[in-house]
């Protein structure tokens, strides 16, 4: 998975969108046909005026919807359908499984380019051992489940806490100073001024923190 439901959420919520509905999909909704699908979409969505999909987008049981049917659906039930044509950079379409790959390779910038913004991680700030801190560089550890790691090493990032953004470094994967053998990702204030009173763990867990790499 490239981001994390709650990160989506911010993402989508970012680009102005007033609603959104998120349907747990489970063995009895993967079992409703494309026709059912879209009447209870009209049914719940007084009045549905459009929908748009991409240009491969399937739906329903066996994947058996696709944008062919929902046009027809558009047309039996009074609302527009748009297919998006697809995306392509330097003559690569833009897809997830694409991006993914990229930042699987590290190749953070090729990611930017599709995602039409730069790779970011979002997380929870989570105690840690405070070795960091023992030696004069307190970190921030973040527990960033269901996100796409770039291969482990050392980035430059920005750290975005409460709305204010403060650069550091983040070391992801296994801590080079502890053999715990336990994967990490931490991020250091190492150039803000204010790197002691906010990147300690122990003065900022639980909090949402947004790293942009």
């Amino acid at each position: 998975m490239l981001t994390a439901t709650r990160h989506k959420i911010d993402l989508i919520r970012s680009l102005g969108m007033a609603h959104l509905l998120i349907i747990t999909f489970d063995k009895q909704f993967a079992a409703t046909e494309p026709e059912d699908f879209v009447r209870q979409l009209v049914k719940h969505s007084k009045p549905l005026r459009e929908i748009c999909v991409g240009h491969e987008w399937s739906f329903g049981k066996n994947r058996r919807g696709n944008l062919e049917l929902l046009k027809k659906l558009g047309t039996r039930f009074d609302f527009d359908v748009v297919g998006i044509p697809p995306v392509t950079v330097d003559g690569e379409v833009v897809s997830s499984t694409t991006i993914r790959q990229a930042v699987e390779a590290g190749d953070l910038t090729k990611a930017a380019e599709m995602l039409g913004r730069e790779y970011t991680i979002l997380g929870t700030v989570v105690r840690g051992d405070n070795v960091g801190k023992k030696i004069g560089f307190p970190t921030a550890n973040l527990s960033a489940h269901n996100e796409q790691f770039p291969p482990n090493g050392v980035y430059f990032a920005e750290a975005k806490l409460d709305g204010v953004v403060y650069p550091g470094v983040v070391n992801l994967g296994y801590r080079p100073t502890v053999s715990t053998g336990k994967f990490t990702c931490s991020i250091s204030n190492a150039i803000s001024t204010a790197r002691i009173s906010k990147c300690d763990s122990s003065g900022i867990s639980g909090r949402k923190k947004n790293l942009k790499m």
